[in-house]
């Protein structure tokens, strides 16, 4: 095999190495941006739940207030 052809694979191999690395680098940053959205997302979510909850406790502990000095009375 002459000198350039040898070059010339390497040069190839190279070249798929690399479109390979830049292919893994961009699957990973999208799936890094996925995460930090579900992420996001999710803490939204709970934000809201945690926020309902606190209301039903309220409710809940003003009936219990109410019908503790009904009785009271």
């Amino acid at each position: 095999m002459p000198a350039s052809d040898k070059k010339n694979k390497g040069n190839t191999e190279q070249a798929r190495r690399r479109k390979r690395v830049n292919r893994m680098k961009s699957v990973i940053v999208f799936l890094a941006i996925v995460l930090l959205f579900a992420s996001v997302i999710l803490n939204i979510i709970l934000a809201i739940k945690v926020w309902s909850l606190e209301s039903r406790i309220d409710d809940l502990y003003s009936e219990v207030h109410i019908e503790t000095v009904q009785t009271l009375t």
